[in-house]
């Protein structure tokens, strides 16, 4: 009766036998007695109802079934020993793909610096999926998730990347064809532009003073296109900090009402707990002082 398990054990001892033609050369490379080497022969043969060696006095030999035997023995060692190596090298070094998914609006924080990430790993890859669907973690092979806010999951490791603040934003020219709100009650009377989550409900505007109910001629769903509405003169909007970072320096827009400004839901990076894979440990530690280094 064949025992594959058993099998797998005694497959040391006899392509050490096979490779030097000798119990006592196989039992010295392995560091046991020739006895022991030859029982564990003996108990292979019965198990698979054949002989593997031809025995004498004075030699060993395969007989034709233990060459074929050994051929496919030493790949499955070969094999084995492989997986060992991956394992090893997976403890070490990050490598392989790297699975992560994120709202579309942090991708500005994430995809200028993947250059450097994956230039500083060149054995990983990152596979990014953009969505505002929260993905669970595991699902679909998600390693790391880069979210808004608070994570909800009990069995997560969240690590805070960035502190964000709403801000209220709109272009020169639409400032000065409509004119520029000086309190929150003035943007009755303006064009404002509404982002819209998967939910279909419009978040609502946050200051000091409270929350606001925008109302305006364009809702979108995408916070690019958001952005892109107010730096085409569509109207004010309300939007996350680091989205405008470039068009504020290069005044295609300003911000209004700065001084109801107030702090927005942090961005965090988000893996399940327990043993931590060096691609994830790698990613999120270059993000954390990327991050916080500044643009």
């Amino acid at each position: 009766m064949v025992d594959s398990d058993s099998d797998l054990r005694d497959l040391p001892a006899f392509v050490a036998v096979a490779e030097t033609l000798s119990f006592r050369g196989a039992a010295g490379r392995l560091g046991v007695t020739p006895a022991a080497v030859s029982r564990t022969i003996q108990r292979l043969e019965e198990r698979l109802g054949t002989a593997l060696f031809r025995r004498t006095t004075r030699r060993v030999g395969l007989t034709v079934e233990g060459e074929r035997f050994a051929v496919r023995c030493r790949e499955a060692l070969a094999q084995v020993a492989l997986a060992h190596e991956e394992i090893r090298n997976a403890k070490s070094a990050p490598h392989g793909t790297l699975t992560v998914t994120a709202s579309p609006i942090v991708a500005p924080i994430l995809v200028p610096r993947m250059a450097r990430f994956t230039g500083r790993y060149p054995s990983l890859r990152v596979d990014l999926r953009l969505t505002d669907v929260v993905v669970p973690l595991g699902e679909g092979g998600i390693d790391v998730a880069v979210r808004l806010g608070p994570t909800g999951d009990p069995n997560a490791v969240a690590r805070v990347l960035m502190r964000t603040r709403w801000i209220t934003v709109a272009s020169p020219a639409y400032l000065a064809r409509r004119g520029t709100p000086r309190t929150v009650d003035e943007l009755a009377g303006h064009d404002c532009l509404r982002f819209v989550p998967p939910s279909g409900k419009p978040t609502r505007w946050t200051f000091k003073s409270g929350t606001f109910v925008a109302k305006g001629p364009f809702d979108v769903n995408a916070g690019d296109a958001l952005l892109s509405a107010v730096v085409n003169d569509l109207g004010i909007a309300q939007i996350f900090d680091f989205m405008c970072v470039d068009e504020l320096r290069d005044k295609r827009i300003v911000e209004v009402l700065a001084d109801e400004s107030v702090a927005a839901p942090r961005v965090h990076a988000v893996h399940a707990s327990g043993t931590v894979l060096p691609r994830v440990r790698a990613f999120v530690d270059f993000l954390t002082t990327e991050i916080r280094s500044g643009p």
